[in-house]
């Protein structure tokens, strides 16, 4: 390597880390921005609109106000004002646009013939057919979807809207857990605000044709909402997601619903989620999420100075005082894991979990009893499959309790950076864990040596899938446990390498796949794990000047969507390429001392 590009690593690394550092909070967190997204938007604006006209007026009005400014060329929206257009979005911006202004509204109008060409017609038919094929068997986001188009003025007057709604059994929210297992239903406690409101208005405007089961429920109206209202977080934002928790609110309000305890909480969470260019994001935050990778980042290739010692003690005792101590009130998920937010909508979940893990083993952390606690919380959450779930055990029929590759590596690093400091008694176990995983990841591997990730995607590629984010930080996994197994994985990390090789552009960057466009994000995440073996210098070299071109050129670390969110909705967060950034030139910068 050049001293050139050697003096550009070194100071685009000082950048990067002193852009992250401006973005601690006193409370010890980082916090950055989640994207706008036009689905939140439109929910928000139709749930306002649905509880009170007039005295969300000026709210409702910037809410179109900024669905307008950020359709797509081709009249339809995407996920984010970054996003391509998809039909789920698009039908519920139509919905609020029609149900607010009218459907000779210009932006309806227009967009109708984005929606013809999705699906045959525009009836309720048709219409549910398209977004059905779209989620198949999982009724959590079509039912939404289809619940809000015939709650508003989508469909032509006349139209049996209702008849193509799908019936969510709200009643067996009632069921306990044990039973839902034992019957294997697929239900799980992150959908029940969904499950319950649009179980209930779709009861209400039609009802099946099973007399006895219509009883049923009618007796267990009044208990099914006290369900509800047990697991409101204390703000009324379920999961601090906006689409949750106004999908859940305009089904209540349609509903009659008349607890206003319990829509003013919601609604008041809603008012409060609006940005200043009338936009809603898809969530609040994931400030624990972007602090751990943060700190995981400015901590890569030992560069431990960057952070003071009394910085480094303030965002240690943050990640140590939001374990969880109680089983969750919302998800009954077991004490002693991380929510990705410090914020009352969080749950536990794996991902964070491993993150903060990581982060405390980075930060010289020596509240051991604690670290031992999450540890164990991860072996436990941990499927006969041998791989991590993100929020839950289950039958791997659904994001939140099947396993998944990159989750897995997240987890198998932090068990192999702590299994020298646990007990003896609790190595053994934790030892079983990490061969589990990883021949749960071996088992996994594609033929081309890649991984499939769960929570990441790209547009771009035909199945939205993101193989190169998915073998990056797998590599990364195996390659931290490589030293702590007896099992060989070598073959499997040289596959993988191969494969993130073969991946790279001319241009030097990394897309989601070969020839797909090189972003910063995905760049900065191959380059991290190629960076692992000095075999990889050309393509590591190639890697880096690409990415040094391009964070010089682009100060404000433009941010693409690649994340995916619940049911798949895209979004970008803004200290994504600056975090990865970090961590491959720090990596790079070890592989040159290497």
């Amino acid at each position: 390597m050049d001293n050139q590009l050697i003096n550009k690593i070194e100071t685009q690394g000082l950048d990067l880390t002193k852009h992250l550092l401006d973005h601690l909070h006193e409370d010890g967190l980082i916090r950055g921005e989640l994207s706008s997204s036009a689905l939140s938007t439109a929910v928000a604006v139709f749930t306002l609109y649905l509880h009170s006209e007039k005295k969300h007026a000026s709210q409702i009005e910037k809410g179109i106000l900024w669905l307008a400014e950020n359709v797509n060329p081709d009249n339809a929206w995407g996920d984010t004002n970054r996003s391509k257009s998809n039909l789920s979005t698009t039908i519920l911006c139509m919905s609020a646009i029609a149900t607010i202004h009218s459907r000779k509204h210009p932006l309806f109008e227009k967009a109708k013939t984005y929606v013809e060409k999705q699906s045959a017609s525009l009836s309720p038919k048709d219409i549910s057919a398209a977004i059905q094929a779209v989620y198949g068997k999982d009724k959590t986001f079509s039912a939404p979807i289809l619940t809000m188009a015939a709650l508003s003025d989508f469909y032509e007057k006349g139209d049996d809207a209702w008849k193509y709604v799908p019936q969510l059994p709200f009643e067996i929210a009632l069921f306990p857990e044990k039973l839902l297992k034992a019957f294997k239903i697929s239900v799980v406690s992150y959908a029940l605000p969904a499950l319950i409101s649009i179980g209930l208005v779709r009861h209400k405007h039609r009802r099946g044709v099973n007399l006895v089961l219509n009883s049923i429920r009618e007796l267990l109206l009044d208990k099914v909402l006290k369900k509800l209202k047990s697991i409101q977080p204390a703000h009324g934002g379920f999961l601090e997601a906006i689409p949750l928790t106004a999908f859940t609110m305009m089904s209540l309000i349609r509903t009659g619903v008349e607890d206003e305890d319990l829509i003013k909480k919601s609604i008041d969470f809603l008012l409060a989620r609006q940005r200043n260019d009338g936009s809603w994001p898809i969530a609040t935050d994931v400030a624990l999420w972007t602090t751990t990778l943060s700190v995981n980042a400015i901590f890569s290739g030992n560069a431990s100075k960057a952070i003071d010692e009394i910085t480094s003690k303030k965002i240690k005792e943050k990640i140590l005082d939001m374990q969880h101590q109680k089983i969750h009130p919302f998800t009954s998920a077991a004490p002693y894991a991380w929510l990705w937010t410090d914020l009352p909508g969080g749950v536990p979940d794996a991902d964070d979990t491993s993150g903060a893990l990581t982060a405390l083993w980075r930060l010289s952390a020596d509240d051991l009893p604690a670290v031992t606690l999450g540890l164990e919380w991860l072996v436990n959450l941990q499927n006969n499959d041998g791989g991590i779930p993100t929020f839950c055990r289950g039958w791997g029929k659904l994001p939140f309790d099947k396993s998944c590759p990159d989750i897995t590596a997240h987890a198998l690093t932090a068990f192999a950076l702590w299994e020298p400091s646990v007990d003896n008694a609790f190595r053994g176990k934790l030892k079983k864990s990490t061969s589990k995983s990883i021949h749960y990841l071996l088992r996994t591997q594609n033929r081309d040596g890649s991984w499939n990730p769960l929570w990441f995607g790209n547009e771009n590629q035909k199945d939205h899938q993101n193989l190169v984010y998915g073998t990056s930080k797998v590599l990364e996994g195996l390659f931290q446990a490589r030293q702590t197994t007896d099992i060989i994985v070598m073959p499997a990390i040289e596959a993988g390498m191969k494969f993130l090789c073969s991946s790279q552009n001319s241009d030097g960057g990394w897309g989601a796949g070969k020839d797909l466009p090189s972003t910063i994000e995905e760049t900065s995440i191959a380059l991290a794990a190629v960076c692992l073996f000095s075999e990889n210098e050309v393509f590591a070299e190639k890697g880096a000047l690409w990415l040094v071109k391009h964070l010089e050129s682009n100060k404000k670390y433009y941010a693409t969507p690649i994340g995916l969110y619940f049911e798949s909705l895209w979004y970008y967060e803004k200290l994504y390429p600056v975090i990865f950034s970090l961590k491959a030139l720090l990596n790079m910068k070890m592989f040159q001392k290497s």
